[in-house]
């Protein structure tokens, strides 16, 4: 896996924002560091599921060549990583790979997966956490400040800065990101703002 780490870590040191280059300090740690029992990262009463039975479609029919490498090397571990049902989205899927009570712990950074079934909306949100995705595989849509929603394709990367109201929603297929939190990364600001 710090294989993995390095390679996701690429993804952000492309960025000129500061939190991807916080992003991809905590996921150069987390390849150099030890490997740690996993808790639930979000301390919330959340299911830990088997991996999403849509992952295996999505990461087997990425054609990006952006993020065919990622998505490739996802492909290979993605069942390994501990999946738990999002009780904030009530039908998306994360796995936190980096963070507080993670497989590679870092008290000051998260990183993980997010999946979003099909026709779905994340409703808007905000958090104090400046929050980076990288769309793996699938496309979806984002809103950022209440504006009209953007589709983002594989490849495609969303910087989220601390306390902007977002949401997001797919079409008609599910969609796999890679998501980064900075900064303040506890919960207790985190509030769904409709």
């Amino acid at each position: 896996m710090p294989f993995l780490l390095e390679s996701l870590a690429q993804l952000f040191t492309v960025q000129t924002w500061a939190a991807a280059a916080k992003t991809a300090d905590a996921l150069h740690a987390a390849a150099a560091g030890a490997v740690h029992e996993t808790t639930n990262p979000f301390a919330l009463e959340e299911e830990q599921v088997p991996p999403p039975p849509a992952l295996d479609i999505l990461l087997g029919k990425t054609e990006a060549a952006s993020t065919s490498n990622t998505a490739s090397l996802l492909a290979s571990v993605y069942r390994e990583l501990d999946w738990y049902r999002s009780g904030r989205a009530q039908s998306g899927f994360y796995a936190q790979i980096v963070g507080p009570g993670s497989r590679y712990h870092h008290a000051h950074a998260r990183v993980g997966l997010f999946m979003l079934p099909a026709n779905y909306l994340y409703p808007d949100h905000q958090h104090a956490a400046d929050e980076i995705y990288v769309v793996v595989a699938g496309n979806a849509d984002w809103s950022l400040a209440r504006q009209p929603f953007v589709t983002m394709n594989p490849g495609d990367t969303i910087e989220i800065p601390s306390m902007t109201v977002h949401a997001m929603r797919t079409r008609t297929g599910p969609a796999l990101m890679l998501w980064s939190w900075t900064g303040d990364i506890s919960l207790g600001t985190y509030r769904f703002t409709d």
